[in-house]
């Protein structure tokens, strides 16, 4: 029986077993998905964008709101960024619904923008400092890990001193497949790729009761 290794969060309409990130297309049958705003992709037509993600999420597929989140390297002005970031927050809120966060060197205005959060939040792609992840993870926030993991020591270290319930894997955009960041997870964990696959699912599952 061949084991499915739960993938966090990519962009392969066709891969089964994980959450797809919808763009602007239309949501994959028969398949998980999340949708949202990434803020490299702010635009000044982005209302427009976003109540077309309104209809998609009514989905019962859609599992999870974004990717959406913070960039200092977008074009969007940090205002708009943390206006559309909100927006993506409250309708995750309504819907309960958790929250796919991409966050590139603005942790601490993320910490400060989702202070009263009422849904679980995911930094997707993890990949910073110790210091970064402390700090995210005392604000109740969860990590994603990605591709990175295979080859940043530092990030390995951050892996083997996180708390089994606040992590999740992934791929995101690359052509890696996941079974390679299982194994290198169970690497660092000291322990078996079925186990992590198994607290992953009880992540998860923990993710819906939040």
């Amino acid at each position: 029986m061949n084991v499915q290794y739960f993938n966090f969060h990519h962009h392969k309409k066709e891969l089964s077993g994980g959450i797809y990130n919808l763009v602007m297309d239309e949501p994959p049958a028969q398949r998980w998905f999340s949708a949202g705003i990434h803020p490299m992709e702010i635009t000044e037509n982005w209302q427009q964008k976003f109540e077309e993600i309104n209809r998609k999420v009514l989905s019962s597929r859609c599992i999870a709101i974004g990717e959406c989140g913070l960039d200092s390297r977008a074009a969007a002005p940090h205002s708009l960024q943390d206006e559309v970031f909100l927006k993506h927050l409250e309708l995750a809120e309504s819907l309960r619904k958790p929250l796919i966060i991409h966050c590139v060197r603005r942790h601490q205005d993320l910490i400060r923008l989702c202070g009263n959060a009422q849904v679980p939040l995911i930094v997707h792609g993890f990949n910073k400092k110790s210091e970064t992840a402390r700090a995210l993870l005392g604000a109740g926030f969860y990590l994603s890990f990605g591709a990175e993991l295979l080859r940043s020591v530092s990030l390995q270290e951050i892996f083997r001193e996180i708390s089994p319930d606040s992590f999740f894997l992934e791929t995101d955009d690359t052509e890696i497949e996941i079974e390679e960041i299982y194994s290198k997870a169970a690497e660092i964990k000291q322990v078996t790729m079925s186990q992590i696959n198994k607290q992953i699912f009880e992540n998860l599952a923990k993710l819906k009761d939040e």
